[in-house]
């Protein structure tokens, strides 16, 4: 028995290093993750958004053409989808970056049955989605 508690230790250990050594550098993660961003083109490319490492929109591009034949609900639905676009891309290089940083047995996964990662990386046109089949 002795064997196994030594080796627990030394596990756990081993873990609070790696611990460690990445929360040593949250500094630097930090600044490279408000450095993100997520960039979407509309289906036509004729909207261009791009959005920060929180989802927020930076800039949106419209090109002119899109006046031509005036469509406002239209326009306003291909804006969403799109910054919407850029927001997931966003997203997932925010991930990434978190998975390169913390070691393997620290990243967030599933905990019981809900799954952590996802439930971190929705958007909020996801929850109104949610909402929408709830109700209806």
């Amino acid at each position: 028995m002795t064997e196994r508690k030594s080796a627990d230790w030394e596990a756990i250990g081993g873990m609070l290093a790696d611990l460690k050594g990445a929360s040593s550098r949250v500094e630097d993660i930090h600044s490279e993750s408000m450095k993100i961003t997520g960039v979407a083109w509309s289906g036509d490319g004729l909207i261009k958004a791009v959005v920060g490492p929180r989802g927020q929109l930076l800039e949106l591009e419209l090109d002119p053409r899109l006046f031509r034949k005036p469509d406002s609900k239209g326009l306003a639905a291909a804006i969403v989808a799109t910054t919407r676009a850029a927001a997931e891309e966003a997203m997932a290089k925010g991930q990434e970056l978190m998975d390169k940083a913390l070691p393997s047995d620290l990243r967030l996964g599933r905990i019981g049955g809900m799954d952590i990662s996802k439930f971190l990386t929705s958007t909020d046109a996801d929850l109104r989605e949610r909402e929408e089949k709830n109700d209806g």
